[in-house]
């Protein structure tokens, strides 16, 4: 069976419930780190109990899968590496843990405290703003037909460089050998997989390909070199990175968000939306 991430946007809107079971007939739910962090941290209390319940409702169908970090770092670690989705999610024993803990979240008269809210803080909200100055600073380096490129101009050549980027694993690995290797001193880390042994099956691959194309959808926006915009659209659109990073793994997705079916679709041209 399939697997289908489900972001914030497209379940706050789920107005009926059966649209949701109907998809569960085809397709594991995987519900992420980043929306359990995305709904704990939902200042609506109503719309974060109705999002916890329609999530309660379906507990047999759902699958839970750790933030992207962590699977990153996994494949960093491990010399063997299992990349198809189902080795990347939680283990099944832990079920009746997320089981109880979302059955918390979706009684209004809990008193427990937000555990995913301390729990994610650092890792969705403390940016390393230094690594994403990095990537904006060198990507008309590596693309030179737009440097110097203003804000809205030669818009073909931008969406070309998008759609290779997606379809183009070559691009992405060269690229990776670069962005990693000027960013070994940020990150304290003195060494990354082999650029042989990537693909799109796996998560470090995905996460440079979405923040590269994310770089290339910022220089046409706002121009290149314009760094302290890119910096701070990077950290403020992460959240978003997450769900079509973990996306692009499962090729399958449900959501509202624009920015989010833009960059999956040029990710996974044969991926499953619902929208």
């Amino acid at each position: 069976m399939s697997f289908i991430v489900v972001d914030k946007s497209w379940l706050q809107s789920l107005s009926d419930i059966n649209v949701l079971k109907e998809i569960a007939l085809k397709h594991r739910i995987v519900v992420t780190d980043i929306l359990l962090y995305e709904i704990s941290t939902t200042f609506d209390k109503s719309k974060k109990l109705s999002c916890f319940n329609k999530l309660l409702k379906l507990h047999n169908a759902l699958e839970f899968l750790p933030n992207t970090g962590y699977i990153i770092r996994k494949e960093m670690r491990l010399p063997v590496v299992q990349h198809e989705l189902e080795h990347k999610l939680y283990p099944r024993d832990l079920y009746p843990s997320f089981y109880e803990g979302l059955s918390k979240l979706a009684d209004k008269n809990a008193k427990s405290g937000n555990i995913y809210n301390a729990l994610y803080y650092n890792h969705f909200e403390n940016k390393d703003v230094a690594f994403l100055k990095k990537i904006g600073s060198c990507i008309s380096n590596y693309f030179p037909e737009i440097r110097r490129l203003k804000s809205g101009e030669n818009k073909d050549t931008i969406n070309k460089i998008i759609k290779a980027i997606g379809c183009d694993e070559g691009i992405v690995k060269s690229f990776y050998k670069n962005i990693y290797r000027i960013s070994d001193v940020v990150h304290g880390i003195n060494m990354f997989p082999p650029v042989e042994l990537l693909s799109k099956k796996w998560a470090l691959f995905r996460h440079v390909q979405v923040y590269l194309i994310a770089a290339i959808i910022y220089v046409g926006k706002y121009g290149d070199g314009n760094i302290l915009i890119q910096s701070k659209k990077f950290g403020h659109d992460s959240v978003d990175y997450e769900y079509i990073i973990s996306g692009a793994l499962a090729n399958g997705i449900a959501t509202k968000d624009k920015l989010v079916k833009e960059i999956f679709t040029v990710c996974c041209p044969d991926g499953i939306i619902y929208s």
